[in-house]
């Protein structure tokens, strides 16, 4: 999150872009794809964090712990060892759309305004600085 890049031959490197290419077999360059990506949520409701912390503390805090520092099934979603402020999930948008197509994990059920209201929520907390390294 601000690590340093691969070194293009390394071992990791090679092992990424293996795992890419055989995930992609099949599939046209440039294609539409239509399972790839996020597609924004179409609510116009106005995210409420505090209505977020009520869906956060009875349906997110088994996995991703109290504090948000996560836990052995959940990564943290603010603190030190979240992501970054500069990772997609770090915009509230994104984060929505992200936890209302994903979240619970293995049962998604989240309404389009409890997935906006907990990103208020979530995104509302402090996280580390994305620092670009040279």
């Amino acid at each position: 999150m601000n690590g340093r890049a691969l070194p293009y031959d390394s071992k990791e490197m090679n092992a990424i872009v293996t795992y890419l290419h055989w995930i992609s077999k099949g599939l046209p360059i440039y294609a539409n794809i239509p399972w790839l990506g996020l597609k924004p949520m179409k609510t116009t409701h106005k995210p409420n964090p505090i209505q977020g912390k009520e869906v956060y503390d009875q349906k997110c805090v088994a996995c991703h712990g109290a504090d948000g520092e996560g836990t052995q099934i959940g990564p943290p979603l603010w603190g030190m060892d979240s992501f970054n402020d500069g990772a997609s999930m770090a915009q509230q948008g994104y984060f929505a759309a992200f936890t209302h197509k994903s979240m619970p994990q293995g049962n998604p059920q989240m309404t389009e305004v409890e997935s906006a209201d907990v990103a208020a929520f979530a995104t509302g907390h402090p996280r580390p600085h994305f620092v670009p390294k040279n």
